[in-house]
């Protein structure tokens, strides 16, 4: 019977993943920075963008968090794949 060995798939995915969770979590502050800049904008013709910038602030601190916990389960199984076996 054939094993296959995933052990450096995992690690490699789990690592992307970690990181590509750091750039969406940048992303998220920097979107929010941009949403709290514009609600204290004096001009009115700004206020409209608000609205953008704040459900792309929600989207990429989402999208982090899911690559975060992604990459934690990946990291978990390639632990017990390697204590398993």
């Amino acid at each position: 019977m054939a094993v296959w060995d995933s052990e450096e798939m995992l690690w490699a995915t789990a690592t992307i993943l970690a990181w590509a969770s750091l750039a969406g979590f940048g992303i998220a502050w920097d979107a929010h920075v941009k949403f709290r800049s514009l609600l204290d904008a004096q001009l009115p013709d700004e206020w409209d963008m608000s609205p953008v910038w704040e459900r792309r602030s929600h989207r990429w601190r989402g999208i982090g968090l899911a690559a975060l916990g992604i990459s934690i389960l990946l990291f978990i199984a390639r632990i017990v794949g390697r204590t398993v076996l």
